[in-house]
Formats: structure tokens, sequence, C-alpha cells
């Protein structure tokens, strides 16, 4: 099965897969940035507490979610992909080995931004927010698509490979005003 035909048989996955996949990883991503959420609020709370204007609970989320700590959360997507993509399948699976390379490029930068300052205090630039915004975006929907493909073991590849030629045979034919 060639890389084309599984990124086709996508589009054939009926919606309650799709949801449950979406489901899964909006709870995960959810739970696990609640600990940032929960900071913002609680400095946010403690400003209002204590009297000091000019805090904005926009402005504390903004600080603790672009800090560069999603790099830490980022990994336990990508430790997900990796898991899922080593997993076997019934047929042999050729997109295995972009999961694992994107997955290993997304732990490298983390692990080397994490290895220089894992406070991420020293390495406080728009560059690692910027970054550590897009790896963990990035990975939640690598981690999506995964679960889709791991969802797909029931789907009949020939019959979708034998609809879409007969399609285009169709459509050639009339195309050259054949019957």
């Amino acid at each position: 099965m060639r890389n084309r035909e599984w990124i086709r048989a996508l589009g054939t996955l009926d919606q309650a897969k799709v949801w449950s996949a979406a489901n899964e990883v909006i709870v995960i991503g959810a739970i696990s940035l609640a600990p940032l959420v929960l900071a913002a609020l609680g400095s946010h709370v403690s400003a209002v507490i204590n009297g000091q204007t000019g805090g904005n609970l926009r402005t504390d989320l903004a600080k603790a979610i672009l800090s560069g700590q999603l790099l830490f959360y980022a990994m336990s997507f990508v430790a997900s992909i990796v898991w899922h993509s080593s997993q076997d399948l019934v047929r042999p699976f050729p997109l295995r080995i972009w999961f694992f390379f994107v997955s290993f490029c997304f732990a490298m930068i983390c692990a080397l931004t994490i290895g220089v300052d894992p406070s991420l205090q020293k390495l406080a630039v728009p560059e690692v927010y910027v970054t550590s915004l897009f790896i963990y975006v990035i990975s939640a929907f690598l981690y999506f698509v995964i679960l889709l493909f791991r969802s797909m073991e029931e789907v009949n590849f020939q019959k979708i490979l034998n609809r879409e030629d007969t399609e285009f045979e169709d459509k050639l034919k009339a195309s050259r005003g054949i019957k």
C-alpha cells in the first residue's frame, strides 16, 4: 500500500471515528494544559487581591502559554505519535517513517531547547515562543492523523481504489465522447 492510498483512505472514514479521534486530542490537550491555565488564573487572582492594577487575564494566559512551556507538553503528543506509529497494523504502513522523522525532529528541538535552558528563562525570546506553539499545534494535529490511520484497520483499500478507478474511467470516457 503506497502513501497515496493511505491518504486517500482518510476520506472514507465515518464521522464517528473522526470525532472520536478529535475528542481524544482535545481532551488530552485540555487536560495537559490545565496546569498552565490554572497558574495564569492563580497569578491573575493574586494580582487582583493584592490590588495590583493592569493585570489582564488574557495577558496572563498568553504569558503562561507562550512562555516556551509548550515544548514540555508537546513531548506528550510526540511520544504518543511514536507509540501509535510503531504499533503493528494489519497492512504495511509506509507513512510510518514520516511520522517517526517528524517526531524525531520535534523531540530533538524540544530536547535541545530544554537542555540548554531547563527553566526556559535564559531563552525567553519570541522565536522560542513561536517554535513551542508551532511544535505543540503540529504534534497535536499529527497525533489526530495517526489516530485516524489506526482506526482504518477495517477499511477495504481495494474497494476504494476500484471505485476511484471506475470514476476516472467514466470521466475519461465522457471527455472523449465515449459512452
